[in-house]
């Protein structure tokens, strides 16, 4: 059977035009991510994706079958480093909290608006490598701004606030009812917090963790357990550590939202400046009339 990169590399073929001809208006979705069919490909059990989402997919730790119809595509070898084994653990927290792609998963929603399948699509997986590439996630070694988009943080929220308690139980220490109910209490105000701040609010990244959290306001919030003079969750079980990493990933999200502008404006200039010089280079080689 081939290994992952040589089925990668060989084995996610083009789409004929006939095919796509055949399909219905709901088959021109991709599976994975739910948006139109962009650039498809087709697997040998003759199922169709984006290829940057059966890619994606597929280049995840334990994964080696088509999304729709569980057929092995290539060996998949146990892991023999720490990532992999903590991958591993973490995929399946997904799945324990319902939250990938091709199962219908109960999935708390902390009393927030349920967001598009897209927007959920997209935040779990950066949920779950967050927790599998940060070797301290309740630390954002970022140094910068953070950008506040309530839309796009809300699905990192529910992403996240079902992965930690999925993992907790993997790692067995399952939440407890009054820590279950604490929890949703706490993410959902969390989601109020961010929602009530204007979007495009700016934070520096090593304060933004901080001020949600006073913002959140958690001695005036009523918990089953204590909260000290801090503002930190008292608990035996490590709720108050789960939301130290919950609001340094939201803080990751933020951070991200402001890169990614930044990247998106430096193309914008840097194909401004190229237009500019070529038109420079039309003028200054036309001959003089």
């Amino acid at each position: 059977m081939q290994t992952r990169a040589e089925f990668l590399a060989h084995g996610l073929a083009p789409v004929p035009t006939t095919t796509l001809s055949t399909l219905t208006a709901q088959d021109l979705d991709c599976t994975i991510c739910a948006e139109p069919l962009s650039d498809p490909v087709q697997l040998p059990c003759q199922h169709i994706f984006d290829q940057a989402c059966i890619a994606h997919w597929l280049e995840m730790p334990g994964k080696n079958t088509c999304p729709s119809c569980r057929r092995p595509l290539f060996s998949l070898p146990e892991p023999t480093n720490p990532v992999a084994d903590r991958a591993l653990l973490v995929y399946r927290a997904v799945r324990e909290a319902g939250l990938a792609i091709d199962q219908p998963g109960d999935v708390d929603l902390f009393f927030i608006p349920q967001p598009s399948e897209s927007m959920m699509a997209r935040a779990t997986p950066a949920a779950a490598q967050y927790l599998i590439y940060s070797s301290a996630p309740a630390q954002t070694p970022e140094a910068g701004l953070a950008q506040v988009d309530a839309a796009v943080l809300a699905a990192h929220v529910i992403a996240m606030g079902n992965l930690l308690p999925a993992l907790a139980r993997l790692q067995g220490r399952p939440y407890e009812r009054r820590e279950a109910e604490d929890w949703q209490t706490l993410c959902d105000r969390l989601h109020v917090v961010l929602s009530s701040e204007k979007n495009g609010r700016k934070y520096h990244v090593v304060a933004m963790a901080r001020q949600v959290r006073q913002a959140m306001n958690l001695r005036g919030l009523i918990l089953h357990h204590d909260v000290d003079s801090s503002g930190f969750v008292i608990t035996d079980h490590g709720l108050s550590a789960e939301l130290d990493t919950l609001l340094s990933y939201v803080t990751h999200v933020s951070f991200q939202q402001v890169a990614e502008q930044l990247r998106v404006r430096g193309q914008a200039a840097r194909r401004a400046a190229a237009g500019a010089a070529s038109v420079q280079r039309r003028v200054g080689g036309c001959p003089m009339m």
